[in-house]
Parts: C-alpha cells; structure tokens; sequence
C-alpha cells in the first residue's frame, strides 16, 4: 500500500498528466496520516502556520473531541515530523493554497480537501491493488498498531503520540508529554516504512 501510495519515489517536477497532480497531493495526505498517526481530518486541514521546523502544533480546539476528553479543556497537540514526513510537505508545497496544505480542488473555495475526497482515493486504491477495502482512517490504526508490534513503543507513549486522553489516574501521576521518546518513535517509524519501500525489511 505504501508503495501504491507513491513513498519516496513521487517527483514533484515530474512531467504529469490532466489530474495527476491532483492525485500525488491527495496520495500524500495519506502517507503523512500513516507517518504521523493523526487523524485524516486533522491532516486535511494542516496549515502551514501550524508548523515550524519538524514540529507540527495543532493549537486549542483544532483536534476532534471524544468522550473521554468531555469536561477537560482542548490544548494543543504537538507532532513530530519525521523526515519522511517533512519530504512530503517539500513535494507537496507547490500546490499549497489559502494556508492549507491539501486545498479543496476548486481555487475559488479557501477551505481543505473534503473527507470524502480522501476516501475515494483510498477507495480507488484498493479496486486496483485487489485488496480488502480501507478507509483513510485505518492508516491511523495501522499506524497505531505498528508502534506496538514492530517498534515496542511503550504503550503510554503510544497513546500520547496519537493525543488520546489517558485513563484519569495515568493523567494524575504521568504528566510529561515525553515529547522524546515520542519523536524518536516517529523517526523509527518513518525509517521502517521507507524500509518496506526499499525491501530492507526483514519479512516485509
């Protein structure tokens, strides 16, 4: 699927035909989903403004509310961007618009690609490949799952990299948001996946 999802082999500058440009820009809001764990609809509507250097902060109130964040205030969530995920944002750049990474296709609207628009992709993907049916949204569990099995990611961590709320007495006696450990989980991942591009994974 990575490699269906264009990995480092996508050029930016590369000679493109009617609609493909569109397609790579859509392909990588999934691969930065698989990098980083997020949620598709906080990757559609990164902003630039939201990033400096490999850190990407989504300030108060940007990320979705669960029912275990009920009564507690948002804050803002803070992601570390592998250099996976930082050659994405280069590719990808050219066709930025109005502070969104992933614009909507019409240039009149200033607003990000819809959900449904990502979907298809992954849609379209898997009638190709023959594969089971994903949504955009598995990439995040794929992700998740990854850091467990494959990394040995402590569990803690892994919860606080995709910004879940801990059970309370975890939030009572651990407040440090291990921003280290976190990042270099995230740099372990983005490595092993270009590892499954390159065929240097054992097993892959």
């Amino acid at each position: 699927v990575w490699s269906e999802l264009g990995g480092p082999h996508f050029k930016a500058r590369r000679k493109t035909t009617k609609g493909e440009p569109r397609t790579a820009l859509l392909r990588a809001a999934l691969r930065i989903t698989l990098l980083t764990g997020c949620r598709p609809g906080e990757v559609r509507r990164m902003r630039w403004e939201h990033i400096e250097g490999d850190t990407w902060t989504m300030p108060a109130g940007y990320r979705k509310k669960t029912k275990a964040d009920k009564g507690r205030p948002s804050r803002p969530h803070v992601v570390h961007l592998s250099a996976q995920a930082l050659a994405e944002l280069e590719r990808v750049q050219r066709w930025t618009r109005g502070g969104f990474l992933f614009p909507a296709a019409d240039r009149k609207l200033y607003k990000p690609v819809s959900r449904q628009t990502l979907a298809r992709v992954a849609a379209r993907m898997c009638r190709r490949l023959e594969v089971e049916p994903w949504t955009p949204h598995d990439l995040r569990r794929t992700a998740r799952t990854g850091w467990s099995t494959v990394l040995k990611v402590d569990a803690v961590v892994a919860e606080k990299m995709l910004g879940h709320a801990l059970p309370k007495i975890l939030r009572t006696y651990d407040q440090s948001p291990q921003l280290e450990e976190r990042r270099d989980a995230l740099d372990r991942w983005g490595a092993h996946l270009a590892g499954l591009v390159a065929g240097d994974v054992v097993g892959a």
